[in-house]
């Protein structure tokens, strides 16, 4: 994935549905072991990221998000087997049985308003357990998620603002089907 690089004057703003911790670890450990570089980052949905916002419009788009996530009824998610972008990108993903359809819709509704970001790509819902290594090490993270099932229940948005000398930065949670207020 490509991080945009930000002006002083913009934000760089994703938005996700995070694994939870119970899940997590395993798709964190096949990632480490496969020698990925973002093995740091905690398994996830992405649903809108990494998009570029004027500072002057954060306050805008986090109502947008806040919006969209008090008006999205929490759904069921599960991940089972393993798939790959290549030859378009050196990605192994964990696929979504149940819930794609519930992600590309919050996905189409979060990337609308203030929040239009471009996509690079059309999207897919997925977790990232191998990305830009050589096709040995995808193809042992694949195998070693090859058995790998985990059904939840997504209930909350995770907004993320990468930051150049600390990376990812968590600046907020948004429960879905709860109006609150933002705090971006």
């Amino acid at each position: 994935m490509r991080i945009p690089n930000p002006q002083p004057y913009e934000a760089c703003l994703s938005v996700v549905l995070e694994v939870p911790r119970r899940y997590a670890k395993t798709l964190a450990d096949i990632r480490a072991d496969a020698g990925d570089a973002d093995s740091g980052v905690a398994p996830h949905i992405t649903l809108v990221g990494p998009g570029i916002v004027p500072l002057l419009t954060i306050d805008e788009v986090g109502a947008h998000v806040s919006s969209v996530a008090a008006t999205t009824a929490p759904f069921e998610i599960t991940l089972q087997g393993v798939d790959t972008f290549r030859p378009v990108t050196d990605v192994v993903f964990v696929s979504l049985t149940s819930g794609a359809a519930e992600c590309a819709a919050l996905e189409a509704r979060l990337r609308s308003g203030p929040f239009r970001v471009p996509a690079e790509f059309d999207y897919h819902p997925h977790v990232t357990i191998a990305a830009d290594l050589p096709d040995e090490k995808l193809d042992a993270a694949a195998a070693a998620a090859a058995s790998f099932t985990a059904t939840f229940t997504a209930c909350e948005l995770a907004v993320f603002d990468y930051r150049q000398q600390r990376g990812w930065v968590k600046v907020g949670v948004l429960p879905l089907g709860t109006p609150v207020t933002p705090s971006m």
